[in-house]
């Protein structure tokens, strides 16, 4: 009978086992931090009835998962996690619905060579997933499959732990090589007294038959440890098709199984980070301990070392991180145990095992991009001419291209999107630091001619794709375009700020400008046209970000690099731009946009409107009316006419501009905001 408000719980049942108790407790607290104090509210909130919710919470037996899942989802928690508990408990309990146990009396047979981790940290989901699958109808066969360092093996011990008392026998089965797992199931075959004396491969052998024979030992979990290659190892994998208790996990760095499921294991999330950072090496601060899981990729097995070496040490994080940045490889040689391979060789040791120097190349390659996501479009046969070999040759036929990225994504060296690929940032540094010194030079140039392909493979548009900039913009700066030589490769950064700062992202076209404006200033002298582009660029997003006076001195020093030195509005130098590259040309455009903008600051509307008006023709012959550009021209007159007094034609203009930009642009634009501010503060617009 379900309790009235106000009367105490009722009492878990008298018969529950001691899990079954202490699961019950857990949820029932669930349930009141989440502030159901009703059955009724609790019961509307999960979508069970509350008799049903009421049987769940008395504990005369186990609720069924789907029940608990719904309690949890209610109450706001992580479904995963309280399922992997929810199974860990049951499977402890003694009054389990599951498959019989071993004969009372007898050991369990046990072989995992590491004692359970008490710093294990996170994997709540994962480990939920895999014993899900495992206890599936088909999932008797599960891969942890996963980058070199991500953490499977560690994943695997500690569910050989957390649910041992779900088996009668767990065995761990070294698989890197034939020799090691021979003989640890020989071992395990004088375990089970059916071992062939002198003969370690039947041995081996006979132990797999009483496996799959699942009398003996009818509920049995084997873990194949850092297999290499796919297939059913010793016969495990079909061995555990046949009993119906038998469990097979395999970790591994490949994703193709075809007899078992794979489980992608990625990187930690940063808050499982940190918290592994503080297990490993005591007193760090968060904000310290977040930006070295941030530099190291959150990816455990460096964490983890890392922690090691800075406890044992002492050193500061701000020198730890340092000396990161200087020699990423040296680091991530330090703090690993003896009996265990620093994690940088784990991935070195990957590419040797390919021994496939076309593969080797391709990630070499892409270790010269930076860590975002990098479009698999931008690797084609008609890229094949830029390409070190043996790439060069290999990619003029797409087929074998596409074979070979596949090939280095199931041995988990780079993770991928629908149409992307992503390297994890420790594997960059360690191929680029393993790139021979003589081939660095061509990688780097690949990279950049790649990079301007790839943007002159999109058709010309007044507005841009924004996602080809979003695709482009982290690629060029990591790797190093602004100092490239390559052709095409200036006019592609001073593309990329214009961009940027029609897509209202003034920071990082502002960041890319004065890069290129420092770096050409040095390289190829202020009076070189693309430095006085890449300041004219920086001008233009000072404007729009309201820094007038910095943007006044910069746009007047941009237009006195002439031979008469004149450092007043250079007309010498947009006509320069107009003979150079005519007059709808968008560095034409963003030329007159300066000298009308400074025209405006000094107060001279009536030439800043003339220019200003020049501009918003322009902008609407060539980029058209919705254009970000254009919007702002527009702003800018309707500035110079409020100046002036003139409300009769700036009323219209900038009524007209904000629906246009708030419809186009959307109302968190900058130039949104700019022409909303215009008319709250003439009072078109009401404040707030």
């Amino acid at each position: 009978m379900e309790r009235r408000a106000g009367r105490p719980p009722e009492a878990i049942a008298a018969e529950a086992t001691p899990p079954l108790r202490a699961f019950i407790a857990e949820l029932r607290e669930l349930t009141r931090r989440a502030g159901f104090q009703k059955r009724e509210l609790l019961a509307t909130a999960s979508g069970y009835s509350a008799p049903v919710i009421s049987k769940a919470l008395r504990g005369k037996s186990w609720p069924s998962e789907q029940v608990v899942r719904a309690l949890v989802r209610a109450c706001g928690e992580d479904e995963d996690a309280w399922t992997g508990r929810y199974w860990a408990a049951r499977d402890t309990s003694s009054t389990g619905a599951s498959a019989p146990r071993r004969p009372a009396g007898t050991e369990q047979v046990w072989r995992v060579p590491s004692p359970r981790n008490p710093r294990f940290i996170g994997r709540d989901r994962e480990l939920a997933a895999l014993h899900a699958g495992l206890r599936g109808e088909t999932g008797s066969r599960q891969v942890l499959c996963g980058l070199g360092g991500v953490g499977k093996s560690s994943l695997a011990i500690e569910y050989a732990y957390r649910y041992s008392a779900a088996y009668d026998l767990v065995w761990w089965v070294p698989a890197e090589d034939p020799v090691t797992s021979t003989a640890a199931l020989a071992i395990l075959a004088d375990e089970m007294e059916v071992a062939v004396v002198g003969d370690a491969e039947r041995s081996a052998q006979r132990a797999v038959t009483v496996l799959g024979g699942g009398r003996r030992f009818p509920r049995w979990l084997v873990i194949l440890d850092n297999a290499h290659l796919p297939g059913d190892i010793h016969g495990l994998l079909g061995a555990a098709a046949r009993a119906p208790g038998g469990h097979v996990l395999v970790t591994s760095r490949r994703r193709d199984w075809p007899m078992a499921t794979t489980l992608p294991v990625t990187e930690l999330p940063t808050t499982d980070a940190v918290r592994l950072l503080h297990a490993q090496a005591g007193l760090l601060t968060d904000a310290a301990a977040s930006r070295i899981a941030d530099a190291l990729g959150c990816l455990p097995l460096a964490l983890h070392q890392a922690g090691t070496w800075i406890a044992n040490t002492g050193i500061t994080p701000g020198d730890y991180l340092d000396l990161l940045s200087r020699n990423v490889v040296d680091m991530m040689h330090r703090g690993a145990p003896p009996d265990q391979v620093p994690v940088a060789a784990t991935w070195t040791l990957a590419i040797n095992a390919a021994d496939n120097p076309a593969m080797e190349r391709l990630l070499q390659l892409w270790a010269w991009f930076g860590s975002a996501p990098i479009p698999i479009a931008w690797f084609h046969p008609g890229v094949a001419r830029l390409l070190p070999e043996p790439l060069a040759e290999l990619a003029k036929d797409v087929a074998v291209l596409r074979e070979l990225e596949g090939q280095i994504f199931v041995a988990s060296l780079v993770s991928r999107g629908d149409d992307t690929l992503t390297m994890h940032r420790l594997v960059r540094a360690v191929l680029r630091d393993a790139t021979p010194a003589a081939l660095r030079p061509a990688m780097r140039r690949a990279v950049h001619q790649l990079l301007v392909a790839a943007h002159h493979a999109r058709p010309a548009a007044a507005l841009p794709d924004w996602s080809h900039v979003a695709d482009l913009y982290p690629h060029v700066l990591a790797s190093g375009l602004v100092d490239s030589e390559v052709t095409g490769a200036r006019d592609l950064v001073l593309w990329l700020a214009w961009a940027l700062r029609a897509a209202g992202d003034n920071p990082d076209s502002r960041r890319l400008a004065e890069l290129a404006f420092t770096r050409w200033t040095a390289a190829l002298g202020p009076a070189h046209l693309d430095t006085a582009l890449a300041a004219l660029n920086v001008s233009a997003t000072l404007w729009a970000q309201g820094d007038h006076a910095a943007a006044r001195g910069l746009a007047a020093a941009a237009h006195t690099h002439g031979a008469d030195g004149d450092r007043r509005i250079g007309l010498k130098h947009l006509a320069r731009l107009r003979a150079e590259f005519g007059d709808d040309h968008r560095h034409v455009i963003s030329a007159t946009a300066n000298v009308a903008a400074v025209c405006w600051y000094d107060g001279e509307y009536d030439e800043a409107r003339r220019w200003f008006q020049e501009v918003l023709d322009h902008g609407h012959r060539v980029l058209g009316d919705a254009h970000p550009h254009t919007i702002r021209a527009a702003t800018f007159l309707g500035s110079a006419m409020l100046a002036q007094g003139d409300l009769e034609s700036a009323t219209p203009l900038l009524t007209e501009l904000y629906a246009r930009a708030t419809r186009v642009l959307g109302e968190a634009h900058p130039d949104t905001a700019s022409v909303r501010a215009l008319l709250t503060d003439n009072r078109f617009l009401p404040a707030g």
